[in-house]
């Protein structure tokens, strides 16, 4: 063999070697990079009760429906399991230290992920690497579900299941027609139901309000429960006492029958003739604070006139210009109606000036000014005597 076909044999195995490592190297390469080796994390574990069947490493571990993190290990000790998970560090900007965890299945067989759950007041710290997450639930597995159901079919005589399914099936053949109808009506009033719920859940509230106000009160009406016990025992105890009141009451209830059995007639007419004298009192009631004040006032002036409040009698006299005689003009109007009340200048007992003398249209005429001369004369007559 010659030398140039021993150096073409070796350039071709290198070759071939070299496809080897390149591919090697980057099946390695893809596998670290699905692996996330070349990203950044920090190492955060969840702990829980129970971890489930199906929590793997490599599991991902999701916020909000993106993908933070993966699991890196599973470990138990005793009733209690621990997941490691490495985050993300550019992820782990975004999420608060007071963060929550889920274990979640997307399908029933389906693989177990860690589901972070944002709290509804983020702590302004961010998760930081060795951070320990309280798992809040766990999502039941079939797995669970079929184990629990053997314990139930352990304790049960498959016998008797088979009869009673028997007797079911015997009880609803030849009945679908009725039971559809029943399953109907039942939709009916559950759709009804559902949309007296917002009702039922403020009355729930209401109910939850009442029932702390009743405990709050509960040592007054306790104490209320003892005085009427208290009272029932008095009244039982005073029951002849109480019928003498009785029939007392009721002889002063026939006195009083007889009385406006007597007076039914003569009650309304006297009802009847009062109105017109209440009707005046009314209109005049303005007048009624005022003319108490001036009553008041002139006690005052009184006391200080006769000696009430020192004693001695003080006079203040003066004498006035005699008023006309009265002619047959000057006789009174009777049911005048155009004097309006008045306190005439009196509030409350005092008046700041005289409001002087006021003429009332009553039809007298005895309080005009008089023209004639001759009143004049009488004055003077009345001072000097008679002066010619």
């Amino acid at each position: 063999m010659s030398r140039e076909s021993v150096r073409s044999r070796f350039r071709e195995a290198g070759i071939g070697v070299a496809m080897i490592v390149l591919l090697v190297g980057l099946t390695v390469l893809s596998i670290a990079v699905y692996e996330e080796a070349f990203t950044p994390t920090i190492r955060v574990a969840v702990r829980t009760d129970r971890s489930g069947l199906m929590m793997d490493i490599g599991s991902q571990v999701e916020m909000s429906g993106k993908v933070v993190g993966r699991v890196t290990g599973v470990s138990y000790r005793g009733s209690a399991a621990t997941i490691e998970m490495a985050l993300k560090t550019d992820e782990v900007k975004s999420i608060p230290a007071n963060v929550g965890a889920d274990l979640s299945t997307s399908t029933l067989f389906g693989r177990k992920y860690v589901a972070l759950i944002r709290p509804a007041v983020p702590s302004a710290q961010r998760l930081a690497s060795g951070s320990v997450i309280d798992a809040r639930k766990v999502t039941v597995e079939f797995q669970d579900v079929l184990g629990h159901l053997m314990t139930v079919l352990d304790q049960v005589d498959p016998a008797q299941v088979n009869t009673v399914l028997t007797q079911s099936a015997t009880a609803v053949r030849g009945r679908g027609g009725n039971l559809g109808q029943g399953l109907q009506t039942l939709s009916q009033y559950l759709r009804e139901f559902n949309g007296s719920l917002p009702t039922l859940q403020r009355d729930f509230s209401k109910l939850a309000d009442n029932a702390d106000t009743l405990n709050n009160l509960s040592p007054d009406l306790l104490a209320a429960t003892g005085n009427a016990s208290t009272s029932g025992r008095t009244i039982i105890d005073r029951r002849s006492e109480l019928a003498a009141f009785l029939l007392s009451f009721t002889g002063f209830g026939n006195a009083g029958n007889a009385f406006f059995t007597a007076s039914r007639d003569s009650l309304p007419q006297a009802v009847n003739v009062l109105d017109p004298v209440t009707g005046v009192l009314a209109d005049y009631a303005p007048e009624y604070q005022c003319l108490l004040s001036d009553l008041a006032q002139t006690d005052t002036y009184l006391k200080n006139t006769l000696g009430g409040a020192r004693p001695g009698l003080n006079i203040l006299g003066t004498v006035p210009m005699g008023d006309p005689p009265y002619t047959q003009q000057n006789l009174p109007r009777i049911g005048a109606v155009d004097n309006p009340p008045s306190c005439y200048g009196s509030h409350d007992g005092v008046t700041a000036t005289d409001p002087g003398h006021t003429d009332l249209a009553d039809g007298s005429r005895a309080y005009e000014t008089p023209n004639d001369p001759r009143a004049a004369q009488n004055f003077v007559d009345l001072l000097f005597g008679h002066v010619k």
